[in-house]
This record gives structure tokens, sequence and C-alpha cells, in this order.
């Protein structure tokens, strides 16, 4: 808000001592003003707030006040001794309707005066400083369901961000997203120009942390005084720090929550409603090889989830599964590509048991090829002290029959090939001595000795190469039968693929972090989507649809891929609500930056003098009634 009022200096040229004396020239004469203790204020000029609107209602009593001085003067009666007085008096009609024409009286007008007053004083009027400053730090939640409300939300940011724009003389905006990787909205003085800037927020990320951007907030606070408010679509608890602004409505909705395809190209969706009422949709899939595809209806009971299932011609690449529209768009179409991961060569040198059963594990996993030589492999399979050229999985050499299972706990760390993975149900053998190197990192223990271990090394040529080393026997253990194992060997398998040089095709959820090769990644990426080029991020873009990575000066894709938006969390609208969280910190801010109203004693004063006035003009009113009998409603005595 711009700076408003008189400056306090007269409009007199500088000229040395002493000045100059101004006898006949006019002066520009300041606006007058009103000083109370340290408070200067142009009191035609400086905005005002009411700390207490409901002041107001005190002017109610006017209406009431006109309706009293309406009414009908109750006839008194007086006995007399004679009828002479009343001969010459027109007779008057003291019965009908109670109310009689309005006529001006002095209580009447002070009685309204005090009425107006005392509404003043009780609205609590506060004058705005003219140096206050304030920072406004919006913090604009980036999850996808906010993309259901757009025009109630920035309907509502309208009405709130004008009522803030009042608060100070001077304010500073500032507009960031709780996705911290989105660049900052918007930072200015203009609260047009920031709501300008929240017409291109398009909320589309998953569920997510938003600590980091609330600590960004606090730290544009920092050195003035401000305000931040969350702006969501849901009631959430915050610390006390900030203001939650919520913008939202329960709302019915049906989406794609889910998709996956395997080779050549079998799809399997599953269909959910996030809704408490039986949805009925139609759903179809979009291809190039068809311009009319055909309609199907399908009918989803409240919070149930069904599986969908087909498989595509062999001519077919990419295809998108669509669903009849609704508020929220993103889970409405999911894309789908055919996929093409990667070989992975894997080499099996061991020849025990062992080997033959890591080799039945590994085949079962996707996109997986098993070579002869070495020199052609990309993973080699191993016994633990033997060399490998690759990156490689190293069994324990076949343990004795005669050797007991070891039932003792087994101990995970904290690392991405063993986490959420449950190894309490493993039984082996005990562990042979291995020596652990300072570079290793452990994965698994049992009393005190490690089960499995990454080794970082080199080979003979030089090349760095990772080794999962297992410690155990798997042939005479439980191993194959539990999910960890085979989860970790899958883990491993799809970190030595990240590596592997080669165009990728793979279905991927929105956000969903890529792994590429560490010499792809290395150059400079950009991600081609249908909103046009950006940055590639290590991760599927936010929005569902179907994307390319390039590198940057060439014509080869590193990756090509679809985006399909599957956070059933997101989708469910049924917890949306609408708050507004920030009146009580608005009002206080109102407090700190204004002064109140010097002349509220004057005020009171002014209602005690009309309250007096009104009541001491009322001797003169009654006498003057007394000396007419007929306006009085006198009788003669029986």
């Amino acid at each position: 808000m711009a700076r408003t009022g008189e400056s306090g200096h007269r409009g007199h040229a500088i000229a040395p001592l002493p000045p100059p004396r101004h006898h006949g020239s006019p002066r520009r004469i300041p606006a007058w003003r009103i000083t109370c203790a340290r408070y200067t204020l142009p009191a035609a000029l400086a905005p005002m707030h009411f700390a207490n609107p409901a002041g107001f209602y005190a002017l109610l009593a006017l209406p009431v006040i006109v309706l009293i001085h309406s009414l009908q003067e109750r006839s008194r009666r007086l006995r007399v001794s004679t009828l002479f007085l009343l001969e010459r008096i027109a007779p008057e009609s003291v019965s009908g309707s109670r109310l009689e024409r309005w006529r001006q009286s002095l209580p009447f007008w002070m009685q309204m005066l005090a009425a107006v007053l005392l509404a003043w004083v009780l609205a609590q009027p506060r004058w705005l400083r003219q140096d206050s400053v304030q920072t406004v730090v919006l913090v604009m939640d980036s999850s996808a369901s906010m993309s259901a409300f757009p025009n109630q939300t920035r309907s509502e940011l309208r009405h709130v961000l004008g009522a803030w724009s009042g608060s100070a003389a001077h304010t500073r905006w500032h507009a960031i997203e709780s996705d911290p990787r989105k660049p900052t909205l918007f930072t200015g003085a203009s609260v047009e120009g920031l709501l300008a800037a929240l017409d291109k927020f398009r909320p589309t990320k998953g569920t997510h942390d938003i600590s980091d951007a609330l600590s960004t907030a606090r730290g544009l606070l920092r050195g003035g005084d401000g305000t931040i408010i969350f702006v969501t679509d849901h009631r959430v608890s915050l610390p006390a720090d900030i203001s939650v602004l919520a913008v939202g409505e329960p709302s019915p909705n049906a989406g794609w929550s889910g998709v996956s395809v395997d080779a050549p190209f079998r799809w399997t969706a599953l269909l959910t409603n996030h809704s408490e009422q039986t949805q009925v949709r139609e759903w179809w899939i979009e291809h190039d090889k068809t311009t009319s595809p055909t309609h199907a209806s399908v009918t989803i009971e409240p919070g149930r989830t069904l599986s969908l299932h087909g498989e595509l011609p062999d001519d077919v690449t990419q295809a998108t599964l669509c669903l009849t529209s609704d508020a929220f768009p993103l889970d409405d179409r999911a894309p789908m590509i055919r996929p093409r991961p990667v070989p992975v060569r894997i080499s099996v040198r061991t020849a025990g048991e062992s080997g033959k059963l890591v080799q039945s594990m590994l085949a079962a996993l996707d996109g997986v090829n098993f070579v002869k030589t070495d020199e052609a492999a990309d993973l080699t399979v191993a016994e633990i002290g033997e060399d490998s050229p690759t990156d490689a999985i190293l069994l324990d050499s076949d343990a004795p029959t005669s050797a007991k299972l070891d039932p003792s706990l087994v101990v995970a760390e904290h690392h991405a090939l063993t986490e959420d993975l449950t190894w309490m149900g493993l039984l082996c053998a005990r562990p042979r001595q291995l020596a652990v190197l300072e570079s290793d990192v452990p994965l698994l223990w049992r009393n005190n000795e490690p089960l499995a271990l990454l080794r970082n090394t080199s080979s003979a040529d030089g090349k760095a190469v990772r080794q999962l080393m297992l410690n155990w026997d798997i042939h005479h253990s439980n191993a194959s039968r539990l999910p960890a194992m085979v989860v970790m060997l899958q883990r491993f398998v799809e970190s030595v693929r990240a590596q592997i040089p080669g165009e990728r095709v793979i279905n991927a959820d929105c956000g969903q972090e890529i792994p590429l090769p560490d010499a792809v990644l290395a150059g400079t990426l950009t991600a081609q989507t249908a909103a046009g080029p950006q940055p590639f991020r290590g991760s599927a873009p936010d929005e569902p649809g179907f994307f390319q990575v390039m590198q940057t000066g060439t014509n080869d894709a590193a990756l090509r891929g679809a985006a399909c938006f599957a956070d059933a969390r997101e989708s469910d609208l049924t917890k949306c609500d609408s708050y507004d969280g920030t009146g009580e910190r608005r009002k206080e801010t109102a407090m700190r930056l204004t002064e109140a109203d010097p002349l509220t004693p004057l005020w009171l004063l002014g209602v005690l003098a009309c309250l007096l006035t009104a009541w001491g003009s009322r001797p003169g009113a009654a006498r003057s009634a007394s000396d007419n009998p007929a306006a009085a409603g006198l009788r003669p005595a029986a």
C-alpha cells in the first residue's frame, strides 16, 4: 500500500542560517493533524481498521429510538373542577393506532447521536501506522488433490489476500510450493502480481513431506514482521506459527490407481472408487491403431477396487486407459507403453547347488539373459574369494550336511537393498569367518558375524565393481523360501541394470525416481513432455503422460516412458474441507501495526453529554404538555 499523508515538513527552500522571513509569500499548509502522545495522524487520509466490527451492531439502536419516539404518548387522567378550559380546543383522538407521525425533538437527536458515538467506540477504530511493514509468505500445497478446486482456491485467495494487504502500509509477498524442487512462484509488493502468479500454479505431486518448505518460509521472515499461510484443501495440524487456509469440499471420485505392464503388452489396471456412493463409469482404450475405441460400462461399489486386464496387439507400442472425467482429472487417464528393459547378462561361474539355486531365482526376473563367458556378462555369480571382472554376487561354498542350522536372530542394516525386508525367519548354518573391510557396507548380521555385505572394490583391469557377498550356504538353508531373499537379489540386479548403457522403455508412476547410468547423468538431460521440454531431475514427470529423456546436443533418447498417476491417497477427496485459520493471526497483526483512536475518551464524554442533554430536556417537555390539557388527554371530573 502506498504511503499516505504529509511528512510534516513545510515547503520552504533550504537556505543558509539565519532563515529568511516570509512576510507576504503564501505557504503550503499541511493537513490537519491529530497528535496524541507519540502518534501523529492525518485524520482525513490515514487508513483505519476496526478491531471489533461487531460493535457496529449497536447501530441497531437507531431504528429502536425512532420507533420509541413514534409511539403515541399515553393519555393521563387529571381531575378538574370546570370545563371552560377545554371549550375552544378541538378534541384529539386518544385511541386507534398506537403510532403517530414522528416529530423532531432535542432528546431524539441526542439519543441518536449517543448511539452513533457508542457504536464507533465499541467498534474500536485503529489507525494504520504509515511506517508499518509486514511480510506474508504463502506455502501452496503441491498435493495433486488441490487440482480439484482451482476456481474455489483462486476466489478465496483473492478475498483473504485482499484483507491481508490492508493490515500494513507496506506488504512484502512471497509464494512458494511445498514441493522443494519447484521454483519460487512470486516475490514482490503487488498483491495483483501475486494473484496472477498463482493462476499458473499447477499442483501435481503425490503425498509428500512439507517440513522443508515450512523451514524455507520461516527463513523468509527473518528480520521482519510477518506471517506464514499454508494453503491446502483439508484441515491439518501445524505448528502455532503457521496459519492454515483450507479450500475444498468432500467430492466423489473414481479413477485408475495403478497400472502394470508385462511383455509383450499384457496390462493389468486397478480402478478404485474413492467415495461413499456407487459410481457408474465408462472406460475405453485409446491408441494409434484405432480411431473408434469401444466403450464399456463398469459399476464400482463404494470404497471398492476392481482389477481390469487385457493384452494389446503386437503393432501397438503405446496406449492410454481412459475413464469418463470427474472433478479430479489426474487419475482419469492412465498411459502405458510397451516395456523394453535393458537386458542384464549374467554369467554363473559356480557349479555348486547354491549357484544353481541362485540362478533359478535370477531367472524369474524380467530382462535377464544368461551367458557363458565373463567377458560378455554384466553380472557374475561366483564363490567368495574369486575375482570377477564385473559386478558380482559371491556365494559361500556348500557346507557339510552335518552342519546345524542356527536359529539366532538376524539383524538387517538400514540400506536400499534390505529396506522394509524381514529376515527373522532365516535358518542357515554358521557363517564362515569373513573380514569386514573399511569400505564394506554390512547388510545382515547374526551374533556379530556378517551374513551379507556389499563390497566396493576394483577388478584386475582397474574397473570399479560392486560385490554382493552372501556369507552362508544358501542350499542348506531356507533362503529360497524367503521373499526377502528374492527381493534383495532383484534390487541388486536393478542397480546393475541402471549402469548399463542403452535406451530404456519403462512404465513409471508420476514422480517415481528413474535410475540412469552415471555416464548419461554426467551430461545435460531434457525431459520432453506434453507440456513442453523441461530439465530432467531424475524422476518421472509429475503429470500423467508419455515422455522422453533426451541428451542435449544429440537426437538419441536415453529413456522413453509413460507416467501414470497412482497415488490413491491424493485421489481420495472425501476428507477435503474448507477452513480459514488466518483470522486471529490477521487480527493480531492489525493490532500490532496500528494505533488506537486517540479521541476515544472524547467520544465517551460525548456519549455522556448527549444522554445528559436528552434527560435534562424532559422537564421542559413535561411543562409544555401540562399547559395544554387537551394534548395531555385531560378529562373532566365525573
